[in-house]
């Protein structure tokens, strides 16, 4: 089941960094799992149980599907790796990402699937949940679940006496457990603990308060898994891309987080879109060759009209899955952001210009300050604060920024007063 790890890291099949970097952090991990210090297991058997399960339910034509390397590399990640203390899953979290039309929906499904029949903890009663921002969306792999299933019940009595698919559910009668759609609605989902969620889409959020009631929603489940399967997308400021950023910082080792499965597929570089040779990067399902056929045509078709129309950001994202901002004109492009972040800087004898934005009441306070290096560079960095006499709930939603996960990481200041107005003598104190 490690045939795309063992392919990609000597070179037979093309990728970008990002996996790269997760296969080799499998390979790692495999040596780390036979020390008493790594907590962690990978069980070879289990893997090939659970990628054999999912093919063998039939597409929605009906035929026979064989999953890809790169499929089945994620599946037996998913499914393979185990805790050595208890035998739970190692991941309860997965970030997976790639352009739209390489099988995200057949990977949700597949998930769900094991999620449903095939899990034995907890043994009853398991919520096996879709989730996007709209129910249509939701609905998408939950559909293909239920056709799949639908046509394995038509060929087994087992089956059709084991499984109930309904409009609403699909049920596994033996173990009274469910699987769902639902949309992205956090008064609705307050009250589910889903064991295996597919979140899709989630790029499309504004904020992290889905995420965090669905995670909640697990802090009882020993062996749950909250996966991630969506593209790129337009916006810069909402919580995926900043789980981007946090992951790649895993993948290059200046983070840790055993617990989440990391997979992106993305061009390295936006020049790159100008060779087909390496529109594999971020469409792993070019190693299927009709499918490489059919979508290099349609692609094609695409970037050549984003060229004549001077707007390639859309197709980046969408076809690349590369994080850009919507506007070409944007003052600061996202690659040149990327390229200048840097650790602080020692700010001992050195010139610095400082510049100060005040505001009272609903707007922020910031000071910025810049610092010549003597290399021709330019450290800048920034700090703001946050009035909250307009209440501070009605502001987040305003402005779309988390503040309280903001002044956690240290980038703003909260103001204490109880007037909610900025507190001068706290930015006078700062300087």
């Amino acid at each position: 089941m490690i045939k795309y790890v063992d392919e990609v890291l000597v070179g037979n099949i093309l990728v970008g960094k990002k996996i790269r970097l997760a296969c080799e952090r499998f390979k790692r991990d495999l040596e780390r799992s036979k020390t008493d210090e790594f907590n962690y297991y990978y069980d070879e058997e289990e893997a090939t149980k659970a990628v054999k399960f999912i093919e063998s339910l039939p597409k929605t034509d009906g035929s026979k599907l064989d999953m890809q390397p790169f499929q089945e590399w994620i599946i037996s990640e998913l499914y393979g790796w185990k805790e050595k203390d208890t035998g739970f899953r190692r991941y309860d979290r997965a970030f997976i990402s790639m352009a739209r039309k390489n099988g995200k929906t057949y990977l949700a499904s597949g998930i769900a699937a094991n999620g449903l029949l095939r899990e034995k903890s907890p043994a009853m009663n398991r919520q096996v949940l879709f989730v996007s921002n709209g129910l249509k969306q939701a609905k998408l792999g939950y559909n293909m679940l239920s056709s799949g299933l639908n046509q394995v019940r038509k060929k087994s009595k087992y089956m059709r006496q084991r499984v109930k698919v309904q409009k609403q559910e699909i049920e596994d009668v033996e173990s009274g457990s469910k699987a769902l759609a639902l949309a992205s609605d956090t008064s609705t989902l307050d009250g589910f603990a889903g064991t295996t969620i597919v979140l899709d889409e989630w790029h499309e959020a504004k904020d992290r308060k889905v995420y965090n009631v669905l995670k909640s929603g697990q802090a009882q489940e020993d062996n749950s898994l909250l996966a991630v399967i969506s593209t790129s997308g337009l916006n810069l400021n909402v919580p995926m891309h900043a789980e981007y950023e946090m992951l790649n910082d895993v993948l290059n080792g200046k983070a840790e987080a055993d617990r989440y499965f990391i997979a992106i597929w993305e061009l390295d570089d936006r020049e790159e879109v100008y060779d087909q040779d390496n529109w594999v990067k971020a469409n792993p399902l070019f190693s299927e060759p009709k499918v490489k056929k059919k979508m290099t045509e349609k692609i094609k078709a695409d970037v050549d009209l984003a060229i004549k129309q001077n707007n390639m950001i859309p197709i980046l994202v969408k076809n690349f899955n590369m994080w850009l901002q919507a506007s070409e004109d944007s003052y600061v492009s996202a690659d040149d952001w990327s390229a200048g972040k840097t650790e602080s800087i020692n700010l001992n004898n050195r010139d610095i210009y400082i510049g100060v934005d005040l505001s009272k009441s609903n707007d922020l306070t910031a000071v910025s300050w810049i610092i010549p290096t003597g290399d021709g560079h330019f450290y800048c960095d920034s700090h703001s604060w946050v009035g909250t006499k307009y209440g501070l709930d009605s502001k987040i939603k305003r402005d779309g920024i988390d503040y309280r996960s903001m002044q956690r990481a240290g980038e703003c200041t909260i103001t204490r007063l109880e007037s909610g107005i900025i507190d001068y003598d706290a930015v006078f104190e700062y300087i």
